[in-house]
């Protein structure tokens, strides 16, 4: 399993996404196929810049697995930002 970060509520970060739109559809997604995540902007400290510094969408840890094998199930476009 690939994850790129833990995050300290114990979620881990499954994709990054260049704009929040991305990232909030792909949460939209996994919600309508069972699973809770969240979308973060990549910095807190200048939310409102979430367009350049990308979106973070985490999920349980005991979740990551199975949300990864839908995202690549589902071939969802990878937008990520490193």
């Amino acid at each position: 399993m690939t994850v790129y970060r833990r995050q300290e509520d114990g979620s881990v970060v499954v994709a990054t996404f260049a704009s929040f739109a991305s990232a909030d559809l792909i949460r939209t997604t996994l919600a309508a196929n069972g699973f809770r995540a969240v979308v973060r902007a990549r910095s807190v400290v200048y939310p409102s810049i979430d367009a350049v510094e990308g979106a973070d969408v985490s999920v349980a840890e005991s979740d990551a697995d199975a949300v990864l094998k839908l995202l690549r199930a589902l071939q969802m476009p990878e937008d990520r930002v490193e």
